[in-house]
């Protein structure tokens, strides 16, 4: 785990995913490229396998096992009682574009782990919300960047290139809300 401050705290972490429950990922949205079928795929019953959603579940007690050292850490966060995990798979085509832009007011964590293709773009983190690239993290097939949202600060951006890029999104979100729709 690698923990850096600019230009706001956030950290990367290599292979959080099990390798397996990976590769039911990536052949996952290599199906979903091959469909035209792009968009946010939300873990809800009917949309994956027993096996991707029993992956799921291992994945979020993992995720959830982590909340104590992430609070430690993200001393500056949104404030939550109580958090509800929600999570998808995002596919998106070549070409695509997501503006720069702080998350949802109700992401109190946001998780994005790179899935496919095995070279693409990764994350830009911005200074500010009219300001250039000041970093990028690195796409690598594995790599997890985690950071807790916050207004006006955590300025970020992406977009997928010459190929197609798939992603698994996670988030805690504030008890009762869900902001990934």
């Amino acid at each position: 785990m690698r923990v850096i401050d600019h230009p706001w705290p956030h950290m990367i972490i290599d292979d959080l995913l099990d390798p397996d429950w990976m590769r039911m990922l990536i052949t996952f949205s290599e199906g979903c490229v091959s469909a035209n079928q792009f968009g946010l795929h939300h873990f809800v019953s009917g949309t994956f396998s027993q096996d991707v959603m029993s992956g799921h579940a291992c994945y979020q007690e993992r995720l959830r096992s982590l909340l104590p050292a992430l609070d430690d850490f993200f001393i500056t966060r949104r404030q939550a009682q109580s958090v509800d995990f929600l999570s998808h798979v995002a596919v998106q085509p070549s070409g695509y574009q997501y503006r720069t832009h702080c998350d949802h007011p109700d992401k109190i964590y946001s998780i994005v782990t790179y899935l496919a293709p095995e070279h693409s773009h990764g994350t830009d983190l911005h200074v500010g919300e009219h300001d250039p690239a000041c970093t990028t993290i690195e796409w690598q097939p594995g790599r997890t960047m985690i950071f807790a949202g916050i207004d006006d600060r955590t300025w970020h951006s992406y977009h997928s290139g010459s190929h197609s890029r798939a992603t698994l999104c996670g988030f805690f979100v504030r008890a009762h809300t869900n902001p990934t729709r």
